[in-house]
């Protein structure tokens, strides 16, 4: 991965510029000068990157043993621990380490705790603790190659990477001891990476390889990014023949992403097995599994894990197993398959080119299970193979991986021979010399990869054999493509079709289309012929059902706002219900209920529609449109001739209704049209009430009406002025040489405000004031000698 790179470089940039200096470990004590614990007090307090070496003179193991009764201090500087100084006694075992660090008091929560960057732990062998050594700080080292740590019998985790980046973990024994031996019982983890990113477990050379087994998981990744995991034994002894089992290889919960396991080069290649579960467990994204071996020892026989090589748990997606030449990984002598997903949360998992055989040795069926993940794609058929090559049916466009047939019990493709894409029409043929049983997978064009196709072998030879999609069941009237996916041996080419569609029709076309016009079952024959003569026949049975008769009932017209139903009346043939039903009312709004109801909001003709579905997924629809009426709406007109008013009805409605009038005067009337007497002149407020019976609603329109008698001069509306207009709190009417004899003031409904009359009639200029009135319209009637008049007066 690229970040390799950057984490060498952002190693050689980390140090102090502080100068370093070097602490001598001189006796085993847990305490006191001399001791490992007074070497890292000194160094935490020292600045600058300091080294602790040893230099214990004794050969013995016991005096090589540091015994903790207490923890020690936490580094708070940039600390180099380095037991592989000790220039006195021999390696321990098999390992690298030449001091030991234990205790026996129960529980000690760790040997080693780095809390700070870029501190470095080699040729420790560290045991009896709950963690072996925690790391929280950055640019952490333990162990590098031939300096490795042995860390051993720890309850929770030997190595626990806890929300920190750039650590590299090389040459070390994890959960085995210096013989490689691991312990009877129950044990932590050997590696685990929480919330952390840009980890490196192993290297790209053997000699940078961890041994980590005998743990509950090997390692365990939660919420991790960008972890390289190259180059290690998992679940074996150190030389990879015996398994040491983890109870799982890597596990991994959580979300990971942009996991590395394995790599593209043999010495990245990882041993994943003899552990008692799955190799490699749970979810990854954004990942790859490339080059592995997983289910073998190291020399190629039989170490399986006890149950999946690889098993993706829920949300694993768009993940890379395999790949061309070393990238391929062998998954062989497993439990149960070499490959296998949860659920169908499990997708675009491309898994190529790898070397997949003789799993499932106690359950399961081979080598990929899908259980729904990878969209549940389906496996290739492959229908033709001879000597020269094959050919099959698949998905169109997907690429098809050609692999020979292991000799066990499932068919599993224990070697790659190549690939082809598939046309268009799903048909795809291989080219190549062909021996014995076959198989292979197809990958779409997302990443999906399919189970392992039903094995096909070259000993039945066949030059073409005639295929096409479309049977099953369909619709009458409907446009039926038949696609032609005939396949013919690799040395000719496809050169003529003959189609029976047993309803009389017939057809020369490769990939013809075809309508039934009745409903029934009808037996469709392809006869295909090849280039080199070969000619065969394919029978398949097509049903066309009977079309669905969308019908509804509906009241043909309505009113704004009132509730419309409608009442499905579909029919379908026997055999089938209706399935689905789909309403469109016209005015932007849909329906699936059965018999929906519908308020519209404004008047108008909407095209209602009703569409059915029935069990065999045939359709038909039916429309019709409705009326909204709008609601009634009163008003009228008048005409006076004296006291004599006619009035004419001018409202709109929809069909039957009634009317009522109410004159101001206390007369009535239930006409249309009608006439009212006045008894005397005045102002009145007239109200006519419509009562529409179709829409159930009613509507009241009033009108004030000035009734006048008396003779009235036109120049009277000119000669007599008012003012101010608007008033507040008075009024002057100037009269000129006109006479006045009476003063009404009312409300524009007829109410009395202010009645001058029976005065003295006066002329010129006269001032009223005003009591107080609330704001709005009203009417100044005048009587003169002249006429009478009235005038709209507007008070504030």
């Amino acid at each position: 991965m690229k970040f390799r790179l950057i984490f060498c470089l952002m190693i050689m940039v980390s140090f102090h510029f502080a100068k370093a200096d070097e602490y001598t470990v001189i006796n085993n004590q847990d305490s006191g000068a001399g001791s490992l614990r007074q070497a890292m007090d000194d160094a935490n307090n020292h600045i600058g990157k300091d080294k602790i070496t040893f230099n214990i003179p004794a050969s013995d193991v016991a005096s090589r043993t540091i015994s903790l009764l207490t923890e020690l201090p936490e580094l708070t500087g940039a600390t180099v621990i380095d037991a592989s100084t000790q220039p006195t006694g021999n390696v321990f075992g098999i390992s690298y380490s030449r001091i030991q660090l234990t205790t026996d008091v129960a529980g000690m929560s760790q040997a080693l705790f780095l809390g700070v960057d870029s501190c470095e732990i080699y040729g420790l062998f560290i045991r009896n603790f709950v963690f072996g050594v925690n790391i929280s700080g950055a640019y952490s080292k333990i162990g590098a190659i031939q300096k490795g740590n042995v860390i051993y019998q720890c309850s929770n985790a030997a190595i626990s990477l806890q929300f920190t980046h750039h650590a590299a973990l090389q040459g070390n024994l994890i959960g085995v001891d210096t013989i490689g031996a691991m312990l009877a019982g129950s044990t932590g983890d050997g590696i685990r990476v929480i919330n952390s990113y840009i980890i490196s477990i192993g290297g790209k050379t053997l000699l940078a390889n961890n041994i980590i087994s005998g743990n509950d998981n090997g390692i365990y990744l939660e919420n991790a990014t960008f972890v390289d995991i190259n180059s290690n034994y998992i679940g074996t002894n150190p030389a990879g023949f015996i398994a040491q089992p983890n109870q799982f290889g890597i596990y991994c919960t959580g979300i990971n992403n942009n996991i590395e396991i394995g790599g593209d080069s043999l010495f990245e290649s990882n041993l994943i097995s003899g552990n008692i579960n799955a190799g490699i467990y749970g979810v990854v994204s954004n990942s790859a599994i490339k080059g592995n071996v997983i289910g073998l020892d190291i020399a190629g026989a039989a170490l399986g894990n006890g149950t999946y090589g690889i098993y993706f748990t829920f949300g694993a997606y768009d993940n890379v197993i395999g790949g061309p030449s070393l990238q391929a990984n062998t998954i062989a002598k497993n439990g149960s398959e070499a490959i296998a997903f949860q659920n169908a949360t499990c997708v675009r998992n491309n898994i190529t080119r790898n070397n997949i055989y003789c799993n499932s040795t106690v359950s399961g069926t081979g080598g990929i299970k899908l259980n729904n993940g990878n969209t549940s794609i389906a496996a290739p058929q492959i229908t033709l193979v001879t000597n020269a090559g094959l050919g099959g049916t698949t998905i169109p466009n997907g690429v098809v991986e050609i692999f020979t047939n292991d000799s066990c019990v499932w068919c599993e493709g224990s070697s790659y021979i190549g690939n082809v894409t598939a046309n268009a029409n799903g048909v795809f043929t291989y080219t190549g010399t062909i021996s014995g049983s076959v198989t292979g997978t197809v990958t779409d064009e997302e990443g999906n990869t399919s189970e392992f196709s039903v094995c096909a072998d070259s000993s039945t030879q066949a030059c073409i054999v005639a295929g096409f999609t479309s049977s099953g069941f369909f619709c009458l009237n409907e446009t039926i493509s038949f696609i032609d996916q005939t396949v013919t041996e690799p040395s000719s080419d496809l050169s003529s079709w003959m189609w029976n569609f047993g309803d009389g029709g017939t057809s020369v076309q490769p990939s013809p289309t075809h309508v039934f016009s009745s409903a029934d079952t009808f037996n469709v024959q392809l006869i295909a012929a090849n280039s080199n003569g070969c000619i065969d026949t394919i029978i398949q049975t097509i049903v066309i059902n009977e079309l669905p008769v969308a019908a509804f009932n509906v009241i043909p017209a309505s009113c704004v706002n009132s509730v419309v139903h409608f009442d499905d009346q579909s029919t379908t043939a026997s055999g089938g219900v209706i399935t689905q039903r789909n309403w469109t009312f016209g005015d932007g709004e849909n329906s699936t209920a059965e018999n929906p109801a519908h308020t519209y909001t404004s008047p108008g003709i909407y095209t209602v529609i009703l569409k059915v579905t029935n069990t065999f997924g045939c359709t038909d629809e039916q429309s019709t449109n409705i009326v909204i009426a709008p609601n009634a709406n009163a008003s009228f007109t008048s005409t006076a001739t004296g006291l004599i008013v006619n009035f004419t009805n001018t409202s709109s409605f929809n069909g039957p209704h009634s009317s009522a009038w109410d004159f101001g005067d206390g007369n009535t009337s239930t006409l249309d049209n009608t006439i009212n007497a006045y008894s005397s002149a005045g102002t009145y407020l007239v109200c006519l009430t419509i009562y529409d019976s179709l829409c159930d609603n009613e509507s009241t329109f009033c009108d004030t009406l000035e009734i006048v008698t008396g003779i009235h001069d036109p120049a009277l509306d000119v000669s007599i002025t008012i003012y101010p207009n608007p008033v507040s709190d008075y009024i002057t009417i100037n009269t000129g040489n006109i006479e006045i004899k009476v003063i009404h003031l009312s409300t524009i409904i007829g109410e009395n405000v202010i009645s001058m009359g029976n005065m003295p009639s006066q002329q010129g200029s006269i001032t009223i004031a005003l009591p107080t009135l609330a704001s709005g319209i009203y009417l100044l009637y005048l009587e003169t000698d002249k006429g009478v008049i009235t005038k709209k007066i507007a008070i504030e």
